[in-house]
């Protein structure tokens, strides 16, 4: 039998956490949709390959964190050690990508002539491409953000992860 905290016991303490992951999954599903778009719209480049594998761990991430969230962090009950390693590393190579992202982000806004080049070659205003970056560099930021509070609890609830006794 499954033992499970009561819900009254500080199980609101970790709603952002679990509301940030759900939030987090949709923009990865989205990032996903727009990579496998791109390959129809450009063709198929192996150039991207390394991007569509960083955004399918991204998805993988976020829905295993949400996962997480809702049986150890609300519920208090236990999961196999396997999620707790597809969590792990799914969350390592998100973190990767999401900073690799913000950091070229940050300097791509920090360069003016950067944005005026790329909004002349793309025909878009520049104002246009300056809410996108600030979008993507949020995003990523918030990415950063969960994987960190992720690692964080792993870490704190770590006795949660266990072998589901053999049924007999």
């Amino acid at each position: 039998m499954v033992e499970q905290i009561p819900l009254d016991s500080g199980h609101k303490r970790y709603r952002v956490y679990r509301i940030l992951g759900i939030i987090l999954n949709g923009l990865a599903l989205f990032f996903l949709l727009d990579i496998l778009f791109s390959f129809g719209a450009v063709g198929f480049q192996p150039s991207m390959l390394l991007v569509l594998f960083i955004v399918i761990c991204m998805l993988i991430y976020t829905n295993l964190s949400i996962v997480f969230g809702r049986l150890v962090l609300r519920n208090g009950q236990d999961i196999a050690p396997k999620v707790r390693d597809w969590l792990r590393v799914n969350s390592i190579i998100c973190f990767g990508g999401t900073s690799l992202m913000a950091l070229v982000l940050l300097v791509s806004l920090l360069n003016t002539k950067f944005f005026k080049s790329f909004a002349a070659q793309k025909k878009v205003d520049l104002v246009y491409v300056e809410y996108a970056f600030f979008f993507l560099l949020f995003t990523s930021l918030l990415f950063v953000i969960h994987v960190l509070m992720t690692w964080y609890y792993l870490r704190k609830y770590r006795d949660h992860f266990k072998e589901p006794p053999a049924q007999t």
